[in-house]
């Protein structure tokens, strides 16, 4: 386990940082990654917008073999214009794509919010 002011850079993939992480390896390579915090941050260079996507949860799992981040506890992701809350987030880094879940029944916080912001039209952008 390591402690204090991790950060793990996953080459291309993006990085974590956090206040306790533990890394799984398999065959000389990372495997997977837990990471926890008040909050434990992700961040991926690139998002489908060109921003960053990034979030942050308590608990991070990170599986490289299904190229999958698993934000749980007070989960919270952006990618740079819409953000995403619940219990539990997990992003496909490889397709960039977010699956949220509620908690379950009689859990707390169950519900998940998602703020869109819609792409200006170029209509609204010629305006005087």
């Amino acid at each position: 386990m390591l402690t204090g002011d991790v950060r793990i850079d996953a080459e291309q993939r993006g990085n974590l940082r956090s206040e306790e992480a533990t890394i799984d390896f398999k065959d000389n390579r990372m495997a997977s990654a837990v990471a926890t915090g008040h909050p434990a941050q992700f961040e991926q260079n690139k998002s489908v917008n060109g921003a960053p996507a990034r979030g942050h949860a308590d608990l991070i799992r990170y599986d490289v073999a299904a190229g999958t981040v698993t934000l749980t506890e007070d989960a919270w992701l952006s990618d740079g214009r819409n953000e995403l809350s619940g219990p539990q987030i997990v992003y496909n880094i490889n397709r960039q794509a977010v699956e949220a879940q509620s908690a379950r029944a009689g859990a707390h916080g169950g519900r998940v919010h998602i703020t869109i912001i819609p792409a200006a039209s170029p209509a609204r952008k010629a305006k005087p």
